[in-house]
């Protein structure tokens, strides 16, 4: 991994393709989900993968079927079904009622939602920095969410706000230069 205030580029990299070909496929799939129904698509979707990493994992040597028991099947079908196919199902069912736009932006609740359900049902503490992540998504989510004219009069009432702090450490770094000239 990364040191702590490292940015590595070839990660930023990747970063970035994915967030555009995370884009690319939004798009694409709201042309597709227009005309077929969300579990088909879904079903056509997760077929896809699973054939592609068969092959992949046939191709590199790692396909070993017989390593796992039969509790590690149960969860990888468990984490197929949840995870992959139901999400995938959802999310293409609310493309189709929502849009893109509307879509891509609520699903960046998911990194919430995982960390609210590792607290809930692992017990897992959230950390300070995990609430206040949390809380910016929603903010961000409510902002992104809401009509053009509240989104122009939250920016107008963001802009006063700086400009008003602004104004202040200005006064006060004059205050503080004329006592300091006595």
């Amino acid at each position: 991994g990364a040191r702590a205030g490292a940015l590595d580029p070839l990660g930023v990299a990747l970063g970035l393709a994915a967030a555009l070909v995370y884009s690319a496929y939004i798009l694409l799939s709201d042309r597709v989900a227009a005309r077929v129904p969300p579990q088909l698509l879904a079903t056509l979707v997760c077929t896809g993968a699973a054939g592609t990493l068969l092959a992949g994992s046939a191709l590199l040597g790692t396909f070993e079927p017989g390593a796992l028991t039969p509790a590690g099947w149960g969860w990888i079908g468990a984490i197929a079904f949840v995870s992959t196919v139901a999400a995938i199902a959802l999310f293409f069912a609310g493309l189709r009622r929502v849009g893109p736009s509307a879509a891509a932006i609520l699903s960046t609740v998911e990194p919430l939602v995982t960390i609210v359900l590792a607290a809930w049902v692992f017990g897992e503490r959230l950390q300070p920095g995990q609430l206040v992540g949390g809380a910016l998504i929603l903010t961000g989510v409510v902002v992104l969410s809401a009509p053009p004219g509240t989104r122009r009069a939250v920016r107008r009432w963001a802009l006063r706000a700086a400009a008003q702090r602004s104004a202040a450490r200005r006064a006060s770094a004059s205050a503080r230069a004329g006592r300091a000239a006595r």
